[in-house]
């Protein structure tokens, strides 16, 4: 008896084991390798438009003289961007130009239409104008607005001096204080996003 109970647990055992053996289950993988996230890009260049060159070179400017610099600021990023730009008077002689020379600047303000290479508009668009006063008195930086990625704005400077210095702004001199005089700029433009 012991023998039976014994061949029917070994029987049973064999059985167990014969069913988990055999007993299947069903799965299924997928994977998708080499998934990448790159942060996007801000760069801003600067550059004169058309036949006009940065950095610009002005000589023998006379009282009622001035002259327009048209600037192109393209957007070469991924992301779009805020943008703003300053003038530093970097050096200059002494008196120096920089205190009875005026500007006057504006904005280009339609990205569709085209600005030709004299910096004239073109197409239906305008420049804006954003200010038109001393160089002293201006308050940089000039904001100036958002630029979508891959897409040139542009700006214009205006500088000028008026016909009599005596008037200029804040400084009390004759018209032969500023023969010969100079100033030299540095322009900058800062993009964020």
């Amino acid at each position: 008896m012991h023998r039976t109970f014994l061949s029917v647990g070994l029987i049973g055992l064999s059985s167990l084991v014969l069913v988990s053996a055999t007993k299947a289950y069903f799965s299924s993988q997928a994977v998708s390798a080499g998934n990448k996230i790159t942060a996007g890009t801000l760069s801003v260049a600067l550059n004169g438009h058309g036949s006009q060159t940065l950095p610009f070179n002005v000589d023998n400017l006379a009282p009622g003289d001035g002259f327009a610099q048209c600037v192109k600021v393209s957007n070469s990023g991924t992301l779009p961007l805020d943008w703003s730009f300053t003038l530093v008077n970097t050096s200059g002689s002494t008196p120096s130009l920089h205190d009875v020379l005026k500007a006057r600047v504006y904005l280009w303000n339609d990205a569709a239409a085209p600005v030709d290479s004299d910096c004239v508009v073109g197409g239906g668009g305008q420049w804006t104008g954003l200010g038109d006063q001393y160089l002293t008195e201006y308050v940089f930086p000039q904001d100036v607005g958002s630029l979508a990625s891959l897409v040139d704005g542009y700006f214009k400077l205006e500088f000028y001096l008026e016909p009599d210095l005596r008037q200029a702004g804040n400084v009390d001199v004759s018209d032969n204080d500023y023969q010969g005089a100079w100033s030299e700029y540095s322009l900058q433009v800062d993009a964020v996003q």
